[in-house]
């Protein structure tokens, strides 16, 4: 059944206590961090989050799990979910987190098949098994036992084909499907955003060239460049000078050079090349210390090279 609420002068004395276990940290903090991990569990099955979001099934969305506070809260989920033991639990969580690009070097140590990996009683399924029904059960009574992965594949050739033909008037370079795929390596919204911008242009055209891909205008931008669009998207715009020229450098060594030339400010608190590269390999543009070029994702630094 529901809880019973508790009036506030109850609740006062023991909010404090909880702050001052918090900030004692170490096991003390882990202590309060569950607790609070199972009153929000509480709250999506039996408060007002529940009677907001109650079909088909309560539901927790949770982005940025591959950080280190995505994986706290989802590691502490995973736990008072594993704590229940068999007691049925209709509640879903869907966690994402991003693993860079398909390049097989990868030195991050957290791809799904690493035997560091965070999860490793997971199970794994592609996109296509799932269908209806992706006949997953628990296996062990392992927290990580309660993970589903399930990676979305980049979009293929055949994808960005049907985006391009939604209007018939328009006329454009047969090869451009290629080109644009070449370009993103089938990234969603890169290959979305370059596709309404080619058929938009190509409703004004005759003809819309592979070539001239980088330098079509947003649709409804004012005039407005696709490509700094995707960028003030994809990175922000509070450095978007510096990774454009941090795009030309070749390693991180190449990138300190080009700082101490051209680029005087500080990046979150370090020098410039410093918290670029902390900046990239948070996001996942750069597969860290010693990766050449200094950006790996090769849409990124295409799309910022052009723009240099």
């Amino acid at each position: 059944g529901q809880p019973r609420p508790v009036p506030a002068a109850e609740r006062a004395p023991f909010v404090a206590r909880l702050c001052q276990e918090f900030h004692q940290g170490r096991g003390f903090r882990r202590g309060v961090e569950r607790m609070l991990a199972a009153a929000f569990l509480e709250d999506v099955r039996y408060g007002p989050l529940r009677r907001a979001n109650r079909t088909p099934r309560p539901l927790v969305l949770l982005d940025n799990a591959h950080t280190d506070a995505g994986r706290d809260i989802l590691e502490l989920l995973l736990d008072q979910r594993a704590a229940t033991g068999t007691a049925r639990d209709r509640m879903v969580v869907i966690a994402t987190e991003l693993h860079g690009d398909d390049t097989p070097e990868d030195p991050r140590g957290d791809g799904p098949d690493d035997e560091d990996a965070p999860y490793p009683e997971a199970a794994r399924r592609s996109l296509p098994d799932i269908g209806t029904d992706s006949g997953w059960t628990r296996a062990s009574a392992a927290p990580s036992a309660g993970v589903l992965f399930l990676p979305l594949p980049p979009l293929e050739c055949e994808h960005l084909e049907r985006m391009l033909r939604r209007d018939d008037h328009a006329s454009f370079d047969p090869y451009i499907a290629t080109a644009l795929h070449d370009l993103t390596r089938g990234h969603p919204m890169g290959a979305r955003r370059l596709c309404e911008a080619v058929v938009d242009r190509a409703r004004t055209e005759e003809w819309v060239a592979a070539e001239e891909l980088l330098d079509l205008v947003h649709p409804g931008g004012a005039g407005e460049s696709v490509v700094w669009r995707l960028l003030d998207t994809l990175v922000g715009s509070e450095n978007h000078d510096e990774l454009c020229l941090f795009s030309l450098a070749w390693d991180r060594e190449a990138a300190e050079r080009l700082a101490e030339r051209w680029v005087p400010r500080r990046i979150d608190g370090l020098p410039a090349a410093d918290g670029a590269a902390a900046l990239l390999e948070r996001e996942r543009w750069s597969r860290g210390p010693g990766s050449r070029p200094f950006i790996t994702d090769r849409f990124l630094r295409a799309l910022l090279v052009h723009q240099m």
